[in-house]
């Protein structure tokens, strides 16, 4: 557990609206999506959701009803709360004592969502933290001087700062088990429950999304596509589908950073040899007016 939230907020700088990725499907393919998100605000806050989308179309044209899909829902809502209090108690045990101004709790430093639908189709929660001293207490290991961070100099007056890390869904959860297949597994065990579909595991594929956002428009990555949203975000995002988001999961973030030893030494050397060939053509125009002057 530690180990993926560690990797995961490591990304941001100081590492991340709802979601803004277009949820659009076609009548021919229903896709079903896994997303992860960390949303980095200029005030300080950080929000931070998991969420699985729950497809009627995909339940429905594999034979299940109405009323299974909304029991489906229901029982999905329950499987993700579990998980949402697995994170409660991490957050809570980091200190012996939690300070009064970062309580977990409403108003407090961290906050949780319920587990409800967002935007009509996934089932999902959030976790937003209130200031960036709060995310510095519950990730106190990461609030100094960040190990993932390094620095590459391109040429001699920019650096690159970069950050890597891994996506979410490929790493461990549990001994053999990755978040990928533990988030799977919650909506193939709510399937299992709730509708009489037979073969859902082997006809369930979803699409692994990882969606960070930061109000600065001078970090880069190697994200699959980028966008600038309303909330004043930029918006990067990875996809990975069921066959390649284990080998295809590094994230990298990077910016670029003016070397400004660089860059004052040679304004300083500028100005010198403006300092000097301004002298040299001093002294050769003297010498021409005196030459002349003798004639």
């Amino acid at each position: 557990m530690k180990k993926f939230l560690l990797t995961l907020f490591v990304l941001i700088f100081p590492l991340i609206s709802l979601l803004g990725i277009s949820n659009s499907t076609s009548a021919l393919e229903p896709k079903q999506y896994i997303k992860a998100q960390t949303y980095s605000y200029a005030d300080g806050k950080v929000l931070q959701g998991f969420y699985i989308s729950v497809n009627d179309e995909f339940l429905k044209e594999n034979g299940a009803s109405s009323t299974e899909t909304t029991n489906f829902k229901l029982v999905l809502e329950s499987l993700l709360d579990g998980y949402k209090k697995i994170l409660i108690a991490y957050y809570s045990s980091i200190h012996e004592t939690q300070a009064p101004e970062f309580i977990i709790g409403a108003g407090g430093g961290l906050e949780f969502s319920e587990v409800s639908i967002f935007e009509g189709n996934y089932v999902g929660f959030q976790l937003l933290f209130t200031s960036r001293d709060a995310w510095k207490y519950y990730h106190p290991s990461s609030s100094g001087n960040d190990s993932a961070n390094e620095g590459e100099t391109n040429v001699e007056f920019v650096s690159t700062i970069s950050s890597k890390g891994e996506m979410i869904f490929a790493q461990n959860f549990l001994e053999g088990i990755t978040y990928g297949q533990y988030f799977a597994n919650m909506y193939l065990q709510a399937g299992q429950d709730t509708t009489s579909i037979e073969n859902l595991e082997s006809i369930y594929q979803p699409i692994f999304v990882y969606e960070y956002a930061v109000a600065s428009s001078k970090i880069k990555s190697n994200a699959d596509y980028t966008f600038y949203s309303t909330a004043n975000l930029y918006h990067h995002v990875w996809e990975r589908n069921f066959e390649n988001y284990l080998t295809e999961s590094e994230i990298n973030l990077y910016y670029y950073q003016p070397n400004t030893e660089w860059w004052y030494l040679t304004i300083i050397c500028i100005g010198v040899m403006v300092v000097v060939v301004g002298t040299v053509v001093c002294l050769i125009l003297n010498k021409r007016k005196i030459k002349k002057a003798k004639i």
